[in-house]
């Protein structure tokens, strides 16, 4: 991790431009859904709230920090690409813009995964870092999943 090295300021995602300077508007964006918990359906931000940014669940620990808590995010200004982090804004890495995504999908090919299909949708969902999954929010229709049993209560008799 380079600490010398800063992500380019971050623009909340307005939506799809429009030309006009207007914009469509983005639910992420303006903090009405919670980034990364909906349908990733903002062309602009993916869900990320965040124009240009895309979200990942790489795991800053397993990149670079042993310590840190937070995710791992990509981020493109002019021609270049940055791999930071939404915990400690630290910087993984820079790169050439063009090369950001397949680094991205590197990155996530070196960890363990799983892959869920959506019995709402059909769709597939794809979760890194994980070898098998109890509950999920879809990444295509936001609707939530239960796959396994109700985890036991931290309060018992309730």
């Amino acid at each position: 991790m380079n600490s010398m090295l800063s992500i380019p300021p971050l623009q909340r995602c307005r939506g799809v431009p429009l030309g006009t300077g207007n914009f469509t508007g983005c639910a992420y964006g303006t903090g009405e859904i919670r980034a990364l918990t909906g349908p990733m359906d903002c062309p602009t931000c993916n869900g990320s709230g965040y124009e240009g940014v895309t979200a990942t669940w790489l795991p800053h620990q397993n990149f670079g920090d042993p310590d840190c808590s937070g995710f791992l995010f990509g981020i493109t200004s002019d021609d270049m690409g940055y791999i930071g982090c939404n915990d400690c804004d630290g910087v993984v890495r820079v790169l050439p813009a063009s090369k950001l995504q397949g680094a991205l999908d590197e990155m996530e090919l070196s960890m363990e995964s799983c892959t869920e299909i959506c019995p709402h949708c059909g769709k597939v969902n794809l979760f890194v870092g994980f070898s098998t999954m109890l509950i999920y929010t879809c990444r295509e229709c936001g609707e939530p999943v239960k796959l396994g049993p109700d985890p036991p209560s931290l309060y018992p008799g309730k």
